[in-house]
């Protein structure tokens, strides 16, 4: 009688080595590092990494609109092909 009976909606939760494995070396580095810090520096340590997210998460949100604007223009002979296109294939589209 030395296991108990799993209840059927029950799951086996990997053991932490399986996310220590799939880690990153240089999380792992960091971590140890980390290790070693006092309580004070842990705390700054993880204020600049908030820091960090949040400007990075600013300068992408401003990336976008700037890609956009950045992107070819339609000159005049363009649109003009364009326009005669677009008249011709909603001709072709109404028959």
């Amino acid at each position: 009688m030395g296991a108990k009976k799993k209840h059927v909606d029950t799951v086996s939760e990997p053991s932490s080595q399986v996310y220590h494995a799939a880690a990153k070396p240089e999380v792992s580095r960091i971590l140890e590092m980390a290790r070693k810090l006092s309580n004070k520096e842990i705390l700054q340590f993880t204020k600049k990494l908030e820091l960090m997210l949040v400007k990075e998460s600013q300068t992408s949100s401003t990336k976008f609109p700037q890609f956009l604007l950045s992107g070819p223009e339609m000159d005049d002979a363009h649109f003009k092909s364009f326009q005669l296109n677009r008249a011709v294939f909603n001709q072709w589209r109404k028959k």
